[in-house]
C-alpha cells in the first residue's frame, strides 16, 4: 500500500548487472548486509567476500536459480545466511564447507534434496525448509518449521539425517572401493596365473628343444659310431685279404722255389750237356749235323739272354720304384718277375 500511495510499483525488476564493493557497503550496516529485493539473478560473490566483516546476507525475495562455484570458498565466513523466496533448485555439492553457518533460511524455493555435505555444518541451529519440494522421505525427517522451536529441531534432525546418508555413501563407497580392490586383485592374479602359464610354457618349450638337440646328438653319435665300426670292419677286412694274400704268394713262392729248384737242376744238367756239346763241335767242326743245330740254337739263346738281359734291367728299375710303395706289392712284384723269368728260361730250354 505504501509504495502505491507512492506511485512505485511493486513489481520486482529483474537485474543481471554487478553490485559494486561500494554500492555494497551502502547496503551493509555492521555486520549485515541486505541485498534483498534487488531482483538478482546471480549473487555478487566477490564483492560480498571484500567485505570481510559482514557475516551475515539477505539475499531473499531475488530471482537467483543457482549458487556459483565459488560461493562456498570465498564466503566461509558466513554465519547467517537467508535465501528465502528465491528459484533455488539445487545446492552445490560443497556447501558443507559453510562450516560457521548458524542460521539458514531457504523458504519457499525449488529445493527437492540437500547435498550430503550438510552433515558437516556443525554448527548450523536453525534451518527452514517450508514451501519447498522435498522428496516424501525426506520431507518427513525435516518436519514442520512453523515456529523458531521447530526450525531449531529441523536444522539438527537434519544434520542427523545427512550424516547417516554420509555414513551410508562412505560405506557404499567402501564397499565398492573393496570390490574394484577385489576386482583388480583378481584381474592381476589372472594376469599372474597368465604370465606364470606362460613363462612354464616357454621353459617347457625350452626344455622340449633341449631334449630334441640331445636326441638328435644321441642319433648322431650313434651313426658315427655305426660308420666307426664300419671303418675297422673295412680296416680288417683289407688287412685279412692283405694277410691271405701275403700267405697266398708265400705259399705260392714255396711251391715256385720248389719247381725252381727242379728247373735249375735241369738248367744245369742242360747246361753241362750243351757245354759238353759245345766243345764236341769245337773239336770235330761243324760238319755233323748235331753241331749244326747246336750252333743255331746257341745262337738264338745269345739274342734271348741279350734280350732277357735287358728286360730284367727294365724291371729292376720299376722294381725299384714299387718297392718305395709297399713291401706287399715288391713281394707280388718279385714273384711275378721271377715266374716270368722261370716261364723264358723254360722256353729256351725247350
Amino acid at each position: 500500500m505504501f509504495f502505491k500511495i507512492l506511485g512505485i510499483s511493486t513489481k520486482m525488476v529483474v537485474s543481471d548487472r554487478s553490485l559494486s564493493v561500494k554500492e555494497l557497503k551502502s547496503r551493509t550496516d555492521g555486520n549485515e548486509m541486505d541485498l534483498s529485493l534487488l531482483g538478482l539473478n546471480k549473487v555478487p560473490v566477490k564483492e560480498i567476500a571484500a567485505i570481510p566483516k559482514a557475516n551475515t546476507i539477505d539475499l531473499s525475495c531475488n530471482r537467483i536459480v543457482i549458487l556459483p562455484d565459488i560461493f562456498c570458498t570465498m564466503l566461509k565466513h558466513l554465519v547467517k545466511l537467508d535465501l528465502s523466496k528465491n528459484q533455488l533448485q539445487e545446492l552445490p555439492e560443497d556447501f558443507g564447507k559453510l562450516e560457521q553457518l548458524q542460521h539458514l533460511d531457504l523458504y519457499h524455493n525449488k529445493l527437492s534434496i540437500l547435498p550430503v555435505s550438510f552433515c558437516h555444518l556443525r554448527a548450523l541451529k536453525w534451518l527452514d525448509l517450508k514451501d519447498n519440494p522435498l522428496d516424501p522421505g525426506f520431507s518427513k525427517v525435516v518436519g514442520d518449521c512453523l515456529e523458531d522451536k521447530q526450525c531449531k529441531q529441523c536444522a539438527i534432525k537434519v544434520v542427523a539425517a545427512m550424516k547417516a546418508v554420509a555414513s551410508n555413501q562412505e560405506r557404499e563407497r567402501q564397499r565398492m572401493l573393496k570390490l574394484q580392490r577385489e576386482k583388480e586383485a583378481a584381474r592381476k592374479a589372472e594376469e599372474q596365473k597368465i604370465t606364470q602359464a606362460r613363462a612354464q610354457a616357454k621353459k617347457l618349450e625350452k626344455q622340449m628343444e633341449k631334449e630334441r638337440k640331445r636326441r638328435e646328438w644321441e642319433e648322431q653319435q650313434k651313426i658315427q659310431l655305426l660308420d666307426d665300426e664300419k671303418d675297422q670292419i673295412h680296416q680288417s677286412d683289407i688287412s685279412k685279404n692283405s694277410n691271405e694274400s701275403v700267405d697266398e704268394i708265400t705259399v705260392s713262392k714255396s711251391h715256385s722255389f720248389g719247381k725252381g729248384a727242379i728247373l735249375l737242376f735241369f738248367l744245369i744238367t742242360l747246361i753241362a750237356v750243351g757245354v759238353g756239346v759245345f766243345f764236341y763241335c769245337q773239336d770235330v767242326g761243324k760238319k755233323e749235323e748235331i753241331c749244326i743245330v747246336f750252333n743255331r740254337k746257341f745262337n738264338e739263346v745269345n739274342v734271348a739272354l741279350e734280350r732277357l738281359t735287358i728286360s730284367l734291367s727294365q724291371s729292376i728299375s720299376w722294381g725299384a720304384d714299387v718297392l718305395l710303395k709297399s713291401s706287399v706289392d715288391l713281394k707280388k712284384w718279385v714273384m711275378v718277375h721271377f715266374y716270368h723269368l722261370n716261364d723264358k728260361l723254360s722256353h729256351l730250354l725247350q
